[in-house]
């Protein structure tokens, strides 16, 4: 449940001792927030999901304009050299 929480990353099985106290202190406030937070969690998950494939699709992309960027100077420095051996 903690993990949910905007410091969630924070606890860790070795600093789980530290936040146990606050836990059962505002248990009751908490509980009803779980739905809430899992559902945020979800989303932020989701998006940051989409931002990294949108980040992959536009590397492919500019693989691609690389790959044909330099295949368009490899002609052109193979038709310049075939004519200079004229």
């Amino acid at each position: 449940m903690l993990r949910l929480l905007p410091w969630g990353h924070l606890v860790t099985e070795s600093s789980m001792h530290l936040y146990v106290r606050f836990v059962v202190d505002f248990w009751e406030v908490l509980l009803p927030l779980a739905p809430e937070l899992r559902r945020l969690k979800r989303e932020s998950n989701k998006r940051l999901l989409e931002e990294e494939e949108l980040e992959e699709e536009e590397l492919r992309i500019c693989d691609r304009e690389t790959r044909k960027a330099m295949r368009t100077e490899v002609r052109r420095w193979q038709g310049h050299n075939s004519s200079a051996g004229d």
